[in-house]
């Protein structure tokens, strides 16, 4: 089977808007420091926070690689972020939705152990979603569904 890549883009989803804005945020800020005209407390205070937004808006935003043998997630954010998992060690995977604040994200329940992993992707559209779901259940994987998805 050929690879498949499951995303959306991110530049005009929820988290990807805020995200432009931190990093906006940061080259202002950064800015101001660098050329005097804020001084270090708060334009480091407000450096601290713009990064941190930048980390939390960036977790929500991975999105996925189906092949023949292996489902791959990656960010589109975080460039050196990637985890492949193989075709035969997932014993299912659920899609779901933690609240209605966060975007929807696909959990993946490994044969072995109880290890259970979340990957929220706020980039992909309803119909990424129901792509993968049918790519994921063409190749033996189980999908199921949270109430409120």
């Amino acid at each position: 089977m050929q690879t498949q890549t499951f995303r959306g883009n991110f530049l005009i989803s929820l988290y990807g808007v805020f995200l432009i804005i931190m990093v906006v945020m940061f080259c202002l800020f950064s800015y101001d420091l660098w050329t005097g005209r804020r001084d270090l407390p708060f334009a480091g205070w407000m450096l601290f926070v713009a990064l941190v937004w930048y980390l939390i808006l960036g977790s929500g935003l991975f999105y996925f690689r189906l092949s023949s043998d292996h489902l791959e997630i990656k960010s589109h954010v975080f460039p050196g972020f990637r985890k492949k998992y193989l075709l035969e060690d997932i014993s299912r995977v659920l899609f779901e939705r933690a609240t209605a604040k966060t975007p929807k994200g696909l959990r993946i329940k490994m044969k072995t152990g109880s290890r259970s992993l979340n990957f929220f992707a706020g980039s992909l559209r309803r119909r990424h979603w129901e792509a993968l779901a049918q790519a994921l259940v063409e190749r033996g994987i189980p999908v199921d569904y949270t109430p409120g998805w």
